[in-house]
């Protein structure tokens, strides 16, 4: 017999449910989420016949979950059924995990749109209820994450990682600040963002030659986390305190493209460490 998926669920509170727990009873037969979400495409009419591609865009991903609360005693499903629900909010994003039996995991979080709660009979006496639960999901599932660093300090704190961040693939790591080559994986674009910590006296990153740089001396052990997206860019303390416009003396930076290797480029002014850390987006949780 083939192994199958391991899908789980952590919520908001921390917890960690196991969605193909007898006791969730997951219907997976009604499974919606695990495939690719509406694409919309950006056309341009041609002057004659036809129009002209220009780009894509996924929509919001449609989540549904058939499942079956049960339990042994009225307290036991009481319990299970407030702890569970608790960690399904519309504003409190939960992260569904899939595994697969090759080991890799990807990552979706999920918010609360409806239960689809419909009991026909006490589900304190019955001890089970069916709930039909309707999420929304982010567009891409995120892939684990992938680490590329250089310097000697290290990368220290769990504070560069965010909601959902667990896996980390470590490429070889570099002994000197330089350049190095990374390919993105995924099915979209890739933004990077950057631990550093100190000491030095200056840094510059940049993927495929477009470069950020800051004269800020950072102190032993100092760290700022340089998180770029489309638009956007901030450069945080530990404290979560944004200082780019004091600290950041030249910005031009740029994504990974899909499925593309690309030149990333790293120097320093002292004895730290830089690190380079994305999550490859994917269509598909695998």
């Amino acid at each position: 017999m083939s192994e199958g998926l391991i899908q789980t669920l952590t919520g908001p509170s921390g917890r960690v449910w196991d969605l193909l727990s007898p006791s969730l009873g997951f219907d997976q037969s009604g499974l919606v989420g695990h495939g690719v979400p509406l694409v919309q495409h950006h056309l341009h009419p041609r002057n004659g016949h036809g129009s002209w591609w220009t780009g894509w865009r996924v929509a919001e991903r449609p989540v549904r979950w058939p499942v079956k609360l049960t339990g042994r005693t009225a307290t036991e499903w009481l319990e299970q059924h407030r702890a569970f629900t608790a960690d399904l909010h519309p504003a409190f994003p939960a992260t569904w995990t899939i595994r697969t039996p090759d080991g890799a995991a990807r990552d979706l979080q999920v918010r609360l749109n409806a239960d689809g709660w419909s009991s026909p009979y006490d589900p304190l006496v019955q001890l089970k209820q069916r709930f039909d639960l309707e999420l929304l999901g982010d567009d891409f599932w995120l892939g684990e994450l992938v680490e590329r660093g250089w310097g000697a300090t290290g990368y220290q704190g769990p504070w560069f990682l965010g909601p959902g961040e667990g896996g980390v693939v470590r490429l070889a790591q570099g002994q000197t600040m330089g350049s190095a080559r990374v390919t993105n994986p995924g099915d979209d674009e890739a933004w990077v963002t950057w631990p550093i910590t100190g000491p030095c006296t200056s840094w510059t990153v940049g993927v495929a030659g477009r470069t950020v740089t800051s004269t800020k001396t950072l102190l032993e052990g100092e760290t700022r986390r340089l998180v770029t997206a489309s638009g956007t860019l901030k450069l945080l303390t530990e404290s979560g305190e944004d200082v780019s416009s004091a600290e950041v003396a030249a910005a031009d930076w740029a994504p990974i493209p899909a499925g593309e290797d690309v030149r990333l480029t790293v120097a320093m002014v002292g004895t730290g460490s830089i690190y380079a850390t994305f999550r490859p987006p994917y269509l598909r949780a695998y």
